[in-house]
């Protein structure tokens, strides 16, 4: 019996350090980076892309790796969808479906927003040092020497209609804010209390990480040291 129990604790190390060793192997992201092509306007209620007031705006692919995203070539246009927002949790109204589509016409990727991630920072209160970032809603605004940058995270799925494949992904927005009107924390926090915009060039990063098949090998290599080790004990158990 006690041989038994020695018998699972090593066969549990032994799953434990292929876990690891499977977590440490690395893992291909898919990322794709895009711009507007025109502004982006920013309320405490709506990101609207541009052309402004339309639902939807126009972007296009600035760069791509991973296998299945390198098949886009730069310059490949598509199509993003205006998102409504909260300034509390969950930060906006959605999911959003379809958030993303490239390329347009004739769509083979399609990105869903399903959630707005929330700044970590404490909330914006008008007086940050530059360097600072707080949180005014769902964005994290930075405040810079001369500018702003404002922040978007959010998070979704992607769907490759051609290949089948869905995989969830994490997008970054960015916007530099450099208008003398709205290049400090304290002038967008008072466009927005007053139920005005800030607006800016923009670009976003979305990321996507496919599993590797190396990870799951080990993982079952490691069940099977398990179950290797129950069927000794269970008849070792049968013998006595």
């Amino acid at each position: 019996m006690r041989q038994g129990r020695i018998f699972r604790f090593l066969a549990v190390a032994v799953l434990g350090i292929l876990l690891a060793a499977g977590q440490a192997i690395a893992k291909p992201f898919e990322v794709v980076d895009i711009s507007g092509l025109g502004n982006v306007r920013i309320t405490p209620t709506l990101v609207d892309f541009a052309p402004l007031g339309l639902g939807t705006g126009s972007v296009v692919v600035t760069g791509t790796s991973g296998a299945d995203f390198n098949t886009i070539p730069g310059g490949t246009p598509g199509t993003i969808t205006d998102v409504p927002t909260l300034p509390v949790p969950p930060f906006f109204i959605g999911p959003v479906s379809p958030f993303l589509q490239v390329p347009t016409p004739g769509a083979r990727f399609v990105w869903d927003l399903q959630t707005v991630i929330g700044s970590a920072a404490a909330p914006c209160v008008g007086g940050e040092a530059v360097g600072a970032s707080c949180a005014a809603g769902a964005l994290t605004l930075t405040q810079n020497a001369s500018s702003v940058t404002a922040g978007l995270e959010v998070r979704g799925q992607v769907t490759d209609l051609v290949d089948h494949v869905v995989l969830s992904y994490n997008g970054l927005f960015t916007a530099n804010l450099t208008a003398p009107d709205q290049n400090s924390i304290a002038e967008i926090l008072g466009k927005f209390f007053t139920g005005g915009f800030v607006e800016s060039s923009w670009s976003a990063e979305l990321t996507s990480q496919i599993p590797e098949p190396g990870s799951m090998i080990l993982m079952g290599l490691g069940l099977g040291v398990m179950g290797i080790g129950r069927t000794i004990t269970r008849r070792k158990r049968d013998r006595d």
